[in-house]
């Protein structure tokens, strides 16, 4: 937690480590919009939601690896239709999570 005084907050990061593990940022993206948003705003939003994530992913990607895998980055970023493909079976990799745990 950074403070610029005792009563101002600037920024507050929370980590929760509950569902740590290695796997496709479609699997948090299944886990997210499935479990957190409701069927109307997906049917709504789909698009832009995926469009979000997809544009916020490559710019972290970008800032964290700072071209030491520059390769895995372009390739993910000229394929947004992977997340829209892997969120169609996202309920299945959930399930699958929660079994094997």
């Amino acid at each position: 937690m950074e403070m610029a005084d005792v009563d101002d907050i600037e920024k507050v990061c929370l980590v929760d480590f509950q569902m740590a593990r290695y796997g496709s940022p479609a699997l948090d993206l299944a886990n997210l919009l499935y479990c957190c948003t409701s069927l109307e705003l997906r049917q709504k939003h789909m698009d832009n939601l995926l469009e979000h994530y997809h544009t916020t992913l490559i710019a972290a990607m970008m800032e964290l690896e700072r071209g030491r895998c520059r390769e895995t980055v372009e390739s993910t970023a000229t394929q947004p239709e992977h997340l829209r493909e892997m969120i169609k079976v996202g309920g299945v990799g959930l399930e699958t999570e929660e079994a094997g745990t």
